[in-house]
């Protein structure tokens, strides 16, 4: 329990749900981070890909919350085909953040997203382990004083802010 209190996805979705207005969107493509979001988010997640839509997703649908960000999560379940359109998509749609990890990506996916982010400003860092100490995949690589280094576990997350 402890570890899972310093696990960046956890500080990151604390931090989305303090510091953004319901008015906000967000699109989150983040291994394991689910973000509390609106039914309307869960009707555009379905749209893009019924395979996306998990059962907490729906939840939020019954919940229909209007005090939480509009978050499109689970983004890294997207084909390739459509993540590309990403960038379209996000000034089109008028999402205001992107929430970010490479953990778990592929190259191509990597690549596609460095070149989507090099311009954007970084408006929160979490800097996590990464996979060689990871909870999810039960790795923990290192020597046991690296735990108390000075990151947290999880992926190293970065919050961008998208240009309107």
């Amino acid at each position: 329990m402890l570890a899972l209190q310093n696990d960046t996805r956890v500080h990151a979705r604390q931090w989305v749900l303090e510091n953004l207005a319901p008015t906000d969107k967000l699109l989150v493509n983040v291994a394991l981070l689910r973000i509390p979001t609106t039914p309307e988010a869960v009707t555009e997640l379905r749209a893009l890909d019924r395979a996306a839509v998990r059962k907490t997703d729906e939840s939020d649908e019954i919940l229909a919350r209007d005090d939480l960000p509009h978050a499109l999560n689970n983004l890294i379940a997207l084909r390739f085909e459509t993540l590309r359109t990403l960038p379209d998509y996000a000034k089109e749609h008028g999402y205001t953040y992107l929430v970010y990890s490479s953990q778990f990506a592929d190259a191509t996916s990597t690549e596609f997203f460095a070149n989507f982010t090099k311009e954007l400003p970084v408006v929160k860092r979490f800097g996590g382990f990464g996979i060689t100490t990871s909870l999810a995949d039960s790795a923990f690589y290192d020597p046991l004083p690296h735990l108390f280094e000075d990151s947290m576990l999880g992926p190293t997350i970065v919050i961008f802010k998208l240009n309107k």
